[in-house]
């Protein structure tokens, strides 16, 4: 897809230097993939903890009080 947009210069200037990107393409491109996998990886954490914690609550009559000095020694 091509498409024109309109850039921070010092951004992208920085963004360059610190990925080693060797064009403004590849920065992008790289950006991209990065941000598409680290909202993947979020999405997962959330409906694993959806399955684990909504879906599955944890029972009260399972936990047993602990005085402050056995809460302390864990």
């Amino acid at each position: 897809m091509r498409t024109n947009i309109v850039l921070n210069d010092a951004l992208v200037a920085q963004a360059m230097q610190l990925s080693g990107a060797s064009s403004k393409k590849e920065l992008i491109h790289n950006a991209l993939r990065e941000l598409v996998q680290a909202r993947k990886q979020q999405a997962e954490s959330r409906q694993g903890f959806i399955k684990k914690y909504i879906n599955h609550p944890i029972k009260l009559d399972l936990f047993q009080p602990l005085s402050r000095d056995e809460a302390n020694a864990r």
